[in-house]
């Protein structure tokens, strides 16, 4: 089972990748490595999530799997906030999944790369804060 090896608690991943963030700011090129990783392991707890059926920590975890990656792999960054999104759709949570539309827009406007999406992007976003 998938569950049995997965020895670790959140908590202590958590503490893992904090300890691993610390030790590694000094070292630049390192650390770039590091968020990715670390973005990856968060990623992965999001799958199990997923799959126990607990959608809200799951998207939870996505969005930290973004925001650890945002500066050092933007088009991963996206993929968590967009998978992120959806989830908090289905849950019925829309201006949080519109607040991370607006953080996958602001990521292709400072790319400067792919205004039909970044478009579409802020306008989910502002359709979602009509409803809401």
């Amino acid at each position: 089972m998938l569950l049995a090896s997965f020895s670790y608690s959140f908590a202590e991943i958590e503490l893992e990748l904090q300890f691993l963030l610390s030790t590694c700011s000094s070292y630049p090129g390192l650390l770039h490595l590091s968020l990715v990783a670390a973005g990856n392991a968060y990623r992965e707890a999001a799958r199990v999530f997923k799959k126990l059926t607990w959608n809200h920590e799951a998207a939870t975890t996505l969005v930290d799997a973004g925001n650890l990656m945002k500066d050092s792999d933007s088009l991963g960054a996206v993929e968590c906030y967009r998978e992120a999104s959806g989830l908090f759709m289905e849950l019925g949570r829309f201006m949080v999944a519109a607040k991370h539309l607006q953080t996958i827009a602001e990521i292709y406007e400072a790319r400067g790369g792919d205004s039909d999406t970044e478009k579409v992007c802020f306008t989910l976003f502002h359709v979602w804060l009509s409803v809401g």
